[in-house]
């Protein structure tokens, strides 16, 4: 597959994503997140530290009938730039996944207010 569109459908991705244009979900991995186009097909990366602690990040993309049709994984040391760049689509569908630019802003919209913040954690407590 031609290394140019893969790196301007990654670059474009992370845009979309940046700008709540994507919607990411977990996979059955801790730390894959996967992208359903509605016509069919996906993409899913996914980081991961190796047993000597090396930091490997992916980026698989499937077809319609869930194959796997294109596969590109970095470790952080054998290519930085590439691994960098693909790291940069993985943080940003985490961090749409898991909500950390609205969840920041209602903390610090609560910490900039002039009322109390915070409330009793009553999940341990017994009904009765």
């Amino acid at each position: 597959m031609n290394e140019k569109k893969i790196e301007e459908l990654v670059a474009k991705l992370i845009v979309k994503t940046k700008n709540k244009e994507a919607i990411w979900d977990l996979t059955s991995r801790d730390n894959e997140f996967i992208l359903n186009f509605e016509k069919g097909g996906s993409i899913t990366t996914d980081n991961w530290p190796t047993d000597n602690g090396i930091s490997c990040i992916d980026l698989n993309i499937r077809n319609d009938k869930g194959l796997t049709i294109y596969t590109v994984s970095y470790t952080e040391l054998e290519n930085a730039e590439k691994y960098n760049f693909l790291n940069q689509l993985h943080q940003a569908a985490k961090d749409s996944y898991f909500n950390v630019e609205d969840t920041l802003d209602d903390i610090l919209k609560d910490i900039n207010s002039n009322k109390i913040i915070g409330k009793a954690d009553d999940s341990d407590k017994m009904p009765w």
